[in-house]
């Protein structure tokens, strides 16, 4: 569970559940930054917490990937929770879905941005872009602003070995990894080991 004080990044924020669990335990000293593409649910999350009486809780209209850019995004309206940038894995339950657009940003923009030193938990959970996400936030997880990550892996579209790969190159300890009953995704928690940082080479990202 986060703590008192702690900034949390709720990527793929969905309705917001991660982000009403973590509220009361990072108090009015901790941060709270909510990521959701699909319109949607940004406005279910907008009028949830965007009232004026969270104002430690910070919402984007957006997707994280690897560049700042518009991208298209494959909305689920039947199993909503499966929106994705794949089109295969947004039509994965009820066979269809519907094309739009969105901003895509960087995690490593957003952190600038909000001036955010450190991160001390990351939830992402972004139907099959976890390694465009760690891709846009290299130079963030190079430098440990970002402390721990709990990555919902979406197996139909990357592989756990994929993004165990990916992290192999920055100071992370993989200390667990969990599976569901659900074929296709499993969980992956990493947390920034300071005894690695500097002994790591860094080659393409």
């Amino acid at each position: 569970m986060p703590h008192h004080t702690w900034t949390i990044i709720d990527a793929g924020a969905y309705k917001g559940k991660y982000t009403e669990l973590c509220e009361n335990s990072v108090g009015s000293d901790g941060h709270i930054y909510a990521i959701e593409p699909n319109p949607i649910f940004y406005a279910e999350l907008k009028n949830k917490f965007g009232n004026g009486r969270h104002p430690n809780i910070r919402l984007f209209e957006a997707a994280l990937g690897d560049e700042v850019t518009e991208t298209t995004f494959y909305a689920s309206d039947e199993f909503a929770s499966t929106s994705s940038f794949n089109r295969d894995h947004a039509a994965l339950f009820s066979g269809r879905s519907r094309e739009i657009r969105v901003l895509q940003m960087t995690l490593d923009q957003l952190l600038e941005n909000e001036h955010i030193e450190g991160v001390e938990m990351a939830k992402i959970d972004v139907e099959g872009a976890e390694l465009r996400l760690l891709m846009g936030a290299a130079k963030s997880l190079e430098n440990g602003i970002i402390r721990r990550m709990i990555i919902e892996v979406h197996e139909d579209i990357v592989g756990m070995a994929d993004i165990k790969k990916f992290l192999s190159k920055y100071p992370y300890k993989i200390r667990v990894v969990m599976t569901t009953s659900a074929r296709t995704r499993k969980y992956l928690y990493a947390r920034y080991d300071k005894s690695k940082a500097g002994r790591i080479s860094i080659t393409a990202k």
